[in-house]
């Protein structure tokens, strides 16, 4: 893939005052936005990695409009509908609770949904503060109504223009034409340049297509992002990190009421204080950054947490907290550790499936001389990238256990589990 210099990333304080000359300044001012300048974009990576520059949620928010704005001019989009898409692309991270997707498994088992229904959430709780300042409902009214509802409707996935929808989010999004490009960069990867591939879109007809000349760099950014998630955010360090924060949280969050809410509107610092609030999260911290990380049993014995896995699940599942507190503690017994250092955790994940249809020869062969083009539609079904969302799970262990009582831990464990019927028996 050509490595093309780019400043893209590290241009936010420009790319504002373009928006902002567009009419999206109130929108910019909110407090709402402004929060997500003090949510970092990649979480725990910032810790773990050597990364070239780290980034947060709102310099990648803002990214993501500046690369609407580039698909906007070059498909000729009507000044309302680029408007909405300017405002949606800005908005679409607005639910990101403290350190980005590290707190969204904690989000789900404690609010029951992902950063996106937290963010529409907020979206709707501001629209009714018309009499406040500096608030999104104010924002979005002064832009208009149809402006309104058009990013209500974005956010909640409704039905769109397939010129604003194909963009807004799935295989040929805006928001991961910057995310990868800046993840990989900051992670030191040669990238494309993001502008270049918010501009590998026409207008012909009334209709926006992708040339079939461009298909190869769209397939090429494809591999780019399937290989930064499995080997880059998919990775055993990174796991075991998220598990370490979210026990860290659970012990410092209260489990009840609007403190659920107003964590998801906090930001990072409140969320390390909060971690670091009782003894267990100060140590988990202290280990996360000092990278000693806890260890995956899965990597020691796959069975092992296979059998856990399917104990909890017969016992409600992932939800089943009083389970998995009982499981925590039996092999925490067995290893003579504190069982709140047992952790059993669920990553949100996901699976990326390629998929080619009769336009095979298209990224085989083609020497990008033919004519032809494609609906975002079709693209979205010639190689399609198809996002199993799903839970990986395993159990993480401090890295001072002793080898040997995890190995007592695996084969005792799984000599009992054949000797009974019912999984409750096994630990």
């Amino acid at each position: 893939m050509t490595s093309i210099p780019s400043s893209h990333w590290t241009r936010t304080e420009e790319h504002v005052r373009v928006l902002s000359g567009l009419g999206l300044e109130p929108l910019l001012a909110t407090k709402e936005f402004l929060r997500l300048g003090r949510i970092s974009f990649l979480g725990t990576l910032d810790v773990l990695a050597n990364l070239r520059r780290s980034f947060s949620r709102l310099e990648h928010s803002v990214g993501v409009a500046m690369l609407a704005l580039t698909y906007s001019d070059g498909v000729g989009l009507p000044a309302p509908q680029r408007t909405l898409l300017l405002a949606g692309t800005l908005l679409h991270d607005i639910g990101h609770a403290p350190l980005s997707h590290v707190a969204e498994t904690l989000l789900l088992e404690r609010m029951r949904r992902y950063h996106e229904a937290v963010g529409a959430a907020i979206v709707r709780r501001n629209w009714a503060d018309f009499d406040e300042d500096e608030t999104i409902g104010r924002a979005l009214r002064h832009l208009g109504t149809n402006i309104l509802d058009g990013v209500r409707a974005l956010l909640a996935g409704g039905e769109v223009s397939s010129q604003l929808s194909g963009v807004f989010s799935g295989a040929t999004s805006v928001d991961a034409f910057d995310g990868i490009t800046r993840t990989a960069w900051a992670l030191g990867e040669d990238v494309p340049e993001p502008t270049d591939l918010a501009r590998l879109f026409e207008a012909q007809n009334g209709q926006v297509v992708l040339p079939d000349y461009n298909l190869r760099r769209l397939r090429a950014f494809w591999d780019l992002q399937e290989r930064v998630y499995k080997e880059k955010i998919y990775t055993d360090e990174v796991l075991a990190a998220e598990a370490m924060v979210t026990r860290a949280l659970e012990l410092g969050l209260p489990s009840k009421g609007a403190a659920l809410f107003e964590f998801a509107r906090a930001v990072d610092d409140d969320a390390w204080d909060m971690m670091e609030g009782t003894p267990t999260g100060h140590d988990l911290v202290r280990s996360l950054r000092t990278r000693a990380l806890y260890r995956g049993l899965a990597s020691a014995n796959g069975t092992l947490v296979r059998i856990l896995q399917d104990e909890i699940a017969e016992g409600g599942g992932r939800f089943a907290f009083d389970l998995r507190r009982v499981i925590e503690a039996r092999i925490a017994k067995m290893l003579d550790i504190p069982p709140e250092h047992v952790i059993t955790h669920y990553s949100f994940t996901r699976e990326f499936k390629g998929s080619y249809t009769p336009r095979q020869h298209v990224f085989d062969f083609s020497s990008g001389s033919g004519g032809g083009a494609c609906s975002l539609e079709e693209v979205h079904g010639m190689f399609y990238i198809q996002r199993a969302s799903g839970s990986r799970f395993d159990v993480f262990v401090p890295p001072e256990v002793d080898s040997r009582r995890l190995h007592d831990l695996v084969t005792g464990h799984i000599s009992r589990r054949r000797g009974y019927d019912h999984p409750t028996c096994c630990v």
